[in-house]
């Protein structure tokens, strides 16, 4: 494909950025640093856009390094869409792809054509009982792919070829720097899928590019005193204080998962034998915990003198303001306390919802139990996914606990 100048192809970006209708503060930030990466062009004499020139550029002028074959590498976040997402909307408009917009990725009349491909697809990961969860995280990736596809001009699958998906590769690196790997994975395994069923003549799996594997970040921790200053600031006064207080009650004294609570049903807690049994949302496996005496007043102060009393619905935690239903998450409820509580935040590091989780686990790293035990007690499929937390304590490097309720008491 013939090259296009860079000031052609900045004007073509600055088209196609547009028609996204994002802010006026994102589209300031992209001009500016197709400006710098112009100047630094005209600087050197080059007129026509490369890889080799972004690459450059960000490393002479920025101290990134960065490269099509070195995906996300080790860049922050924060550098990634401030300095490296800009540039890459120009190769893919170079290499000929599509900026897509992310409205349009589950817009399924617009892959009308390869919807019985993903038909079968999704029937094949049930076979291999993947988790509702993993295959939507697969068909999240996978839609946008074959939009791709189809607004390439590509009427019949066979006819892809490993351009199409390198222009994709770009696309997803310039959208998702925190879960690239994963997508790179659910790709990869979708185009396996295409060759080992007739689709395609041809395994082009292994021209998707691997991304370099980053060391998975610890989340935040907190310290005992910490979980008190923010179960404090929770005014369990209110109706909504009170489901919030339970809800972390669960979270810091028990392990669960954010699925696992948001998705709890009054079948779920079995109060005649103190224990709360139910299906884990993010590995579809049984799960049992004991009902401590803390987190099950908490749970029955929130159902007789919290809960909405006209919410019919089988779901424990409810929402108490329109639309109603169960909650959908607690990231925000997590910040607010957050905020209130005054609890420093490490910015670098995960400090959501399930940071109670973590903590949880490294504060289990005090007591000599296996960690096979442990595993059982945070529902983990496997104890290599235990063995994560154990980083979180380098000094001991000891293994798990019993009993949670005994870890704050």
């Amino acid at each position: 494909m013939e090259s296009l100048t860079i000031t052609k192809l900045i004007e073509k970006a600055h088209e196609n950025l547009l028609k996204q209708n994002p802010s006026e503060r994102y589209i300031r930030r992209h001009k500016h640093i197709w400006k710098l990466f112009s100047n630094y062009a005209h600087k050197h004499k080059i007129t026509c856009f490369s890889s080799e020139l972004v690459g450059c550029f960000l490393k002479e002028e920025l101290n990134i390094e960065y490269t099509d074959e070195n995906l996300n590498g080790n860049i922050s976040v924060h550098d990634f869409e401030t300095f490296v997402r800009p540039l890459l909307m120009l190769s893919i408009l170079q290499s000929g792809g599509t900026i897509l917009r992310i409205s349009k990725f589950n817009r399924t009349e617009d892959i009308e054509y390869y919807r019985e491909i993903m038909k079968h697809y999704e029937e094949l990961c049930q076979k291999r009982n993947n988790s509702k969860s993993t295959i939507n995280a697969k068909l999240y990736t996978i839609r946008p792919f074959l939009l791709h596809l189809a607004q390439s001009g590509i009427a019949d699958i066979a006819q892809m070829k490993a351009e199409h998906i390198h222009q994709y590769t770009i696309f997803i690196a310039a959208r998702a720097l925190k879960s690239i790997n994963q997508k790179m994975c659910h790709l990869r395994t979708f185009i396996e899928f295409l060759y080992e069923q007739k689709y395609i003549s041809t395994d082009l799996s292994k021209c998707v590019l691997k991304a370099q594997k980053p060391r998975p970040r610890l989340a935040q921790t907190w310290t005992k005193e910490e979980i008190e200053r923010i179960l404090g600031v929770i005014e369990r006064g209110t109706s909504v204080g009170k489901r919030d207080y339970a809800v972390f009650m669960l979270v810091t004294q028990l392990g669960l998962r954010t699925g696992d609570i948001v998705n709890m049903t009054f079948d779920n807690l079995l109060w005649a034998e103190c224990k709360i049994r139910f299906i884990q949302d993010k590995t579809g496996k049984p799960q049992e915990l004991p009902l401590t005496a803390t987190v099950g007043d908490a749970i029955i102060d929130y159902l007789k003198y919290g809960r909405p009393k006209d919410d019919c619905s089988q779901y424990v935690f409810v929402r108490h303001a329109p639309p109603f239903g169960k909650v959908k998450n607690f990231w925000y409820v997590m910040q607010k306390y957050l905020r209130d509580a005054h609890v420093p935040v490490c910015t670098e590091k995960p400090h959501g919802f399930h940071t109670f989780r973590f903590t949880l686990a490294t504060r289990l790293l005090d007591e000599e139990i296996p960690i096979e035990t442990k595993s059982a007690i945070l529902g983990h499929s496997s104890s290599d996914t235990t063995r994560i937390y154990l980083r979180a304590d380098i000094n001991k490097l000891r293994q798990c606990a019993l009993n949670p309720e005994a870890v704050y008491g």
